[in-house]
């Protein structure tokens, strides 16, 4: 399977990060057939010389590679299903984020069909994908990801191979339990440096000249008005979903229980994630959930307020 040159793409599922990342196919050169549940996107790309087709088997059929990124393992699994009729000789790339066991199984279905299956789920949210600097992180076999990296690139700004068929879906879980890791914990630190009368933006600026900096820090600072582009800063309009993190997170969780290293932080965020959404933001940026962090009436602290703290003059 040589993959030189301009390849026959496809592409399923035309969402907030599909629909740039199809763009990219087509203006690197490559044909791309695309299909999806809303038809805004199709005849967006149509217009840009995509081939529309009126379901994923009929993209997977005239395609040599092609390209999910869909919400849920629930979704992925129906679609994969439906094109095995159709996949051998072909190869699917999932870019989605779902749980590495339903890859491992995806996998083997193609793969006893004939036809080659890699998991490669993505970081950098829409606006990574429409510049190309995506970091995607791909599961299955070298020989079949040496071929199909030269395409990925066309929206890729860093591509690894992590192993098996579900690795990359580890390593992606593992970036999201760490990134809201860090939010809880960064949450945490403005509280303290809030309720000891430390301006925010001091606190701000000092963490980006620290050990303790972070994407976190100069994407998701939690206070408004602080970093002009964060979320908190913009009514937090979503980067990437409260409901889409929990999903991840959950998975996360789940999948660390299944091997024996459940991440524990990742239970406190489930926690504040979940509350973000049954308080009706499952629609705004996950990070959002940081207003959650500061103690509450009846919630247990520790000590005694700081009533009476000295000012700047003071000290």
């Amino acid at each position: 399977m040589d993959m030189g040159g301009a390849v026959k793409t496809g592409f399923v599922g035309l969402g907030t990060m599909g629909r740039p990342m199809a763009r990219r196919l087509l203006a690197a050169g490559h044909e791309l057939a695309c299909a999806s549940r809303s038809s805004g996107p199709v005849r967006e790309l149509a217009a840009l010389g995509a081939e529309p087709q009126p379901t994923a088997a009929d993209v997977v059929a005239r395609s040599e590679i092609t390209f999910l990124c869909l919400p849920d393992d629930e979704a992925v699994r129906s679609v994969v299903g439906a094109c095995l009729p159709v996949v051998r000789g072909r190869t699917i790339v999932d870019h989605s984020t779902v749980g590495p066991d339903t890859e491992m199984d995806l996998g083997r279905l193609v793969r006893e069909a004939g036809g080659h299956y890699l998991d490669a789920p993505v970081s950098g949210g829409p606006q990574g994908a429409e510049v190309g600097t995506l970091a995607v992180m791909v599961g299955g076999g070298a020989g079949v990801f040496e071929t199909v990296q030269p395409v990925i690139d066309a929206y890729a700004g860093y591509v690894v191979l992590a192993g098996y068929v579900g690795a990359g879906q580890v390593v992606k879980l593992c970036n999201q339990v760490l990134v809201c890791a860090q939010l809880l914990t960064l949450a945490e630190c403005a509280e303290l440096a809030h309720r000891s009368g430390v301006d925010p933006q001091a606190l701000h600026d000092a963490l980006g000249h620290s050990t303790g900096d972070s994407f976190v820090v100069r994407s998701r600072f939690p206070s408004p008005g602080v970093a002009p582009h964060s979320p908190a800063s913009n009514d937090w309009r979503p980067d990437f979903t409260t409901a889409l993190m929990h999903k991840d997170i959950d998975l996360a969780w789940a999948h660390g229980n299944r091997v024996g290293a459940p991440p524990r932080s990742a239970l406190r965020v489930l926690d504040l994630l979940t509350e973000n959404i049954r308080a009706g933001n499952a629609g705004l940026d996950f990070s959002s959930f940081a207003t959650l962090v500061p103690a509450r009436p009846g919630q247990e602290t520790y000590g005694s307020p700081l009533a009476a703290l000295p000012t700047t003059a003071d000290r």
